[in-house]
C-alpha cells in the first residue's frame, strides 16, 4: 500500500490506533480530490479507495480547515497569526476554525499557548 503512496506521489498515510480500532487518513498533496493515472501494475481498485477515503475525509471539512491542517503538519509550532497570514483570512476565523477542528477530535494543542505545538490527530 505505502508503494502506491510513493508511486503516486501521495502522502504517506497516517495509521492511529484507537480504542475501538485503527484509523487511516489519506492525505494529497493539496487536500483535494485525488486524480490518479499511474503505473499498469496497480490494481484497478487503488485509485477508487483512495478517493473513497478522501472524500470521506474531505467531505466534512472546509477548504479552510483543510488548509490548516496541512499547514500545521508542515509546522506543528504555527501560530494563529501565521495560519491567518497564510490563509488570507482573520485571526479570529482561524480561531473559530481550529476549535472546531478540535472539537471534532482532529487536532489538539500540547503544551503551552505560546511554547506548544499541534498534534494532528486525523
Amino acid at each position: 500500500m505505502l508503494k502506491v503512496f510513493e508511486d503516486y506521489g501521495i502522502p504517506r498515510p497516517d495509521f492511529r490506533v484507537m480504542e475501538s480500532g485503527f484509523r487511516v487518513i489519506v492525505f494529497t498533496s493539496a487536500y483535494s480530490e485525488v486524480s490518479i493515472k499511474g503505473p499498469d501494475h496497480v490494481p484497478d481498485n487503488v485509485p477508487k479507495v483512495t478517493d473513497k477515503v478522501t472524500d470521506k475525509v474531505t467531505d466534512y471539512l472546509t477548504e479552510n480547515q483543510m488548509q490548516i491542517i496541512r499547514l500545521m503538519q508542515q509546522n506543528v509550532s504555527i501560530t494563529t497569526k501565521e495560519l491567518a497570514d497564510k490563509i488570507k483570512i482573520s485571526q479570529r476565523k482561524i480561531k473559530e476554525n481550529i476549535s472546531k477542528l478540535k472539537d471534532r477530535g482532529l487536532i489538539k494543542r500540547k503544551g503551552s499557548a505560546k511554547g506548544g505545538n499541534w498534534e494532528i490527530i486525523v
